[in-house]
């Protein structure tokens, strides 16, 4: 990964004053343009241009959104890969294989990496991969887009529309996205199937961003990227996590190279689960840097039980339990046990408040099961609804890396995350 933007997550600033100069694939928007809607904004900056590329206005490559808007592993992903394209794709299983190698959800019962003697270590359940049919009704579609009158005729076109990538129900969609797509869908030459697919994920996506402002947008690497932040106990993970990654996150840590993590909009981590388990054990071990770090240390056991006790929530239930599974099994080994002491000295002087995220549509971005994928080849769409069950019952988690949808192999801008910690300050995390 190259031409890297780095910055601080402490305020809000332009993205004039968040930029590299040095990357040229990294484009500022106006400041005027910044004093409009989050609507207005990503309908001029996006949409408005896809539709004007589906109708032959726009000669150059359509904008899309991070991590791009092509089906996953397509060989000839390009940025013109529509809504329609993609949602064609499913349902003609020409990409995507409609299998289901696992039914039903697996108890989770390896506690070989758990060495705590005094915390109590919460059970999980992982999700296993399913999935469902996917059918486009095309020409029940394009009745209801030739039917569209008012608001109401329009979210029922959005509805229908919304069902062909998945089962699960979407959220109310903005009135401002709305009254945008009622006003394009009133011109004849646009009311076509591209044009109210392309119009029904502008709406979805502005109703995912506006759950995170404020934001910060710019172009990078030729993708559209919203950054917003919150504070790490309020973030949901969705996966087991691997120790040795959680490891190497926290060395990033005082680098400045902590990615966004992205969220989607059930609410949950799509990417990003070990930078957000690392930023916790930061955190829970500088409410215990004045203790020994080694399991069975009962002060340093207390320490580490009333952080994560205190404020607990559904949310923050199982990156607490990927932290301490991992912060147990790094000091159980002697070389990860020397590295993190490493950090001994940064992490007493810094903590995490808060952490960049980015928001990413799930139900249209066509992830894939990524045990299927690296253990056969095989490409079985990862359906959205796993994250659905997720909400319905909190006791179930993913796979440590359960799907891929190129986030890993596409770049983001990184961050510093890391506030000093001041002489006459007390973190809220102690218990002083």
């Amino acid at each position: 990964m190259s031409s890297f933007l780095t910055a601080h997550i402490g305020r809000v600033v332009s993205p004039q004053k968040i930029c590299s100069t040095s990357s040229a694939s990294c484009q500022p928007v106006a400041l005027d343009d910044m004093r409009r809607t989050s609507t207005e904004w990503i309908w001029s900056a996006i949409y408005e241009p896809r539709i004007a590329s589906l109708e032959g206005y726009l000669k150059r490559p359509a904008p899309c959104l991070f991590p791009g808007q092509w089906p996953a592993l397509l060989p000839t992903g390009t940025n013109n890969h529509f809504a329609l394209d993609r949602a064609r794709a499913l349902a003609g299983d020409q990409f995507f294989a409609d299998r289901e190698p696992f039914k039903g959800v697996v108890t989770n019962t390896d506690i070989n990496s758990w060495n705590w003697q005094f915390l109590k270590r919460q059970q999980f359940k992982e999700v296993s991969c399913q999935s469902e049919s996917v059918n486009v009704a095309e020409s029940k579609i394009l009745h209801l887009v030739q039917k569209v009158q008012d608001v109401s005729s329009l979210q029922s076109l959005f509805n229908l529309i919304h069902s062909c990538w998945s089962s699960v129900e979407f959220v109310n969609y903005p009135n401002s996205a709305l009254q945008i797509a009622l006003t394009t869908l009133s011109q004849s030459s646009r009311r076509t199937l591209q044009v109210a697919f392309e119009l029904e994920e502008f709406a979805s996506y502005c109703a995912l961003r506006s759950n995170y402002l404020p934001m910060q947008s710019t172009l990078f690497e030729g993708k559209w990227v919203d950054i917003g932040y919150q504070d790490p106990a309020e973030i949901r993970a969705s996966e087991r996590c691997i120790a040795k990654k959680v490891l190497s996150e926290l060395e990033n840590l005082p680098l400045g190279k902590t990615a966004p993590l992205l969220v989607n909009e059930f609410d949950y981590i799509a990417d990003g689960n070990h930078r957000l388990t690392a930023s916790r054990v930061w955190n829970a071990l500088h409410a215990a840097n004045d203790e020994l770090w080694e399991p069975g240390n009962v002060h340093f056991e207390e320490k580490l039980f009333r952080f994560f006790n205190k404020n607990a929530s559904v949310k923050s239930d199982l990156t607490a339990s990927n932290a301490l599974e991992s912060l147990s099994e790094i000091l159980n080994e002697e070389e990860s046990k020397q590295r993190i002491n490493n950090l001994k000295r940064m992490i007493g002087s810094h903590v995490i408040r808060r952490i960049p995220i980015l928001p990413v549509l799930s139900y249209s971005g066509v992830a894939i099961d990524r045990r299927l994928y690296e253990n056969g080849g095989v490409a079985c769409r990862f359906n959205p609804s796993h994250y659905q069950i997720l909400k319905e019952d909190p006791s179930t988690c993913l796979a440590a890396k359960a799907c891929y949808h190129r986030t890993d192999t596409l770049p983001l801008p990184l961050f510093y995350v890391l506030e000093a910690r001041q002489k006459d300050f007390s973190d809220k995390w102690e218990d002083k």
